[in-house]
């Protein structure tokens, strides 16, 4: 375990190391001009600095996750067994561009299984993969869930993978999780996972705009 966590500090220090050099070469053009001389760059600089600006730049994806921004009301449904009728349940959520247009950050409150529950997640899109990304994080649990996707055309929503950590065999699992807007202005999320080889739809959450 010791040895997990001093390769987990290793490369949280030379993501910073990364983060702190690259800024160091936007600084150096500004101090430059500051004192009224050009700026000289070598070419490696040059575009460590380009590629970086690129990657941090928001575009039409963080835009198209700005539409996502706003006041709901939520429907949850929940099936323990899918054979079984569904949990249902009602709440609320609120959703705005944070990080200067980067992420969409959202918070959600409600009840499940007759207690009070409340959520936190961060979705973004990563110009250098390429792919979105999520973090959920709720008052059921102390584990953090991830998960990554793109955009599938023929669903018309954002797919996503998410991993989390069976409380039960202490194993991580995946479930699949699907976004989309449907034609009443409203939004629904759906959760699906693995139940001995079928794949089956554990959870959906209807967005009603306020």
């Amino acid at each position: 375990m010791r040895n997990a966590d001093t390769r987990g500090i290793a490369k949280g220090v030379c993501g910073w190391t990364v983060v702190v050099v690259a800024c160091l070469l936007l600084a150096a053009p500004l101090a430059a001009q500051e004192e009224g001389q050009m700026p000289e760059m070598s070419p490696e600089e040059q575009a460590m600095m380009q590629a970086w600006m690129a990657a941090g730049t928001p575009g039409e994806q963080h835009a198209e996750l700005a539409k996502h921004a706003g006041d709901y009301s939520l429907t949850v449904k929940s099936w323990m067994d899918p054979a079984a009728e569904p949990e249902v349940s009602q709440g609320s959520a609120h959703s705005e561009m944070v990080l200067g247009g980067r992420v969409l950050h959202e918070t959600v409150e409600g009840d499940m299984m007759g207690m009070p529950f409340n959520g936190i997640g961060y979705t973004g899109y990563n110009n250098t993969t390429g792919k979105y990304w999520s973090v959920w994080m709720d008052s059921m649990s102390t584990a953090l869930g991830v998960g990554e996707g793109t955009w599938d055309a023929e669903a018309g929503g954002l797919a996503m993978t998410m991993e989390y950590v069976d409380p039960m065999t202490k194993t991580t699992k995946t479930a699949r999780t699907l976004s989309r807007h449907r034609d009443d202005g409203t939004m629904v999320f759906e959760w699906f996972e693995d139940r001995e080889g079928t794949e089956v739809k554990t959870m959906e959450i209807v967005y009603t705009p306020k």
